[in-house]
């Protein structure tokens, strides 16, 4: 947002932290699963990580699979894994 605002619910932020404390986690992944979490954070999609760390699309899918593996964000429908691993990245809010 040009406000610098959040486009995610505070309250979908609220519930994905409080369901699982992933941030002590990171440590798990390899230079290049931060690498391609980073991106994420920036918002990028799988072809713009690639494009972005020269690798193919199959590999930063490769990665993001790992990657949510390590984080234990498993495929459920009340949790996007994505947003959960991008606020693992984030770390701690004050």
């Amino acid at each position: 947002m040009a406000s610098g605002g959040s486009v995610i619910d505070p309250k979908v932020v609220e519930g994905l932290l409080a369901r699982r404390d992933l941030r002590g986690q990171q440590e798990a992944l390899t230079g290049r699963e931060r690498d391609v979490l980073r991106e994420m954070a920036h918002g990028r999609s799988n072809s713009a990580i690639a494009d972005a760390l020269h690798l193919s699309i199959s590999s930063v899918e490769k990665n993001v699979s790992a990657i949510f593996t390590k984080l234990g964000l498993e495929n459920s429908g009340d949790v996007h894994r994505r947003v959960a691993a991008v606020l693992a990245y984030l770390g701690p809010t004050p």
